[in-house]
């Protein structure tokens, strides 16, 4: 076995985030969906937003599935509730 080959239990980064809240949804949308996922740099973000960025980290085997998701994030269900914006009358 070559020691190039792309194993398919290796991380591969799939994004980059410098903002805390951005990471932790592509988080939920990938957790939503099964994936595994490994978040780093998260707790840096979150001390220093603009020095440290975080990047969310997935299976080489589910890399394309998770851009697939990242890139075209699944649409509120029906009914669904809409984030409360703080503006209640």
């Amino acid at each position: 076995m070559s020691s190039t080959s792309k194993n398919p239990d290796d991380l591969v980064t799939v994004a980059r985030f410098s903002n805390p809240a951005e990471a932790d949804l592509a988080s939920s949308i990938l957790e939503s969906a099964g994936i595994e996922f490994f978040l780093s740099g998260e707790e840096a973000s979150h001390i220093m937003p603009s020095g440290f960025g975080s990047r969310l980290e997935v299976r080489r085997a589910d890399e394309e599935t998770a851009l697939e998701l990242l890139n075209n994030p699944p649409a509120p269900a029906e009914g669904a509730p809409l984030a409360d914006d703080g503006n209640d009358l």
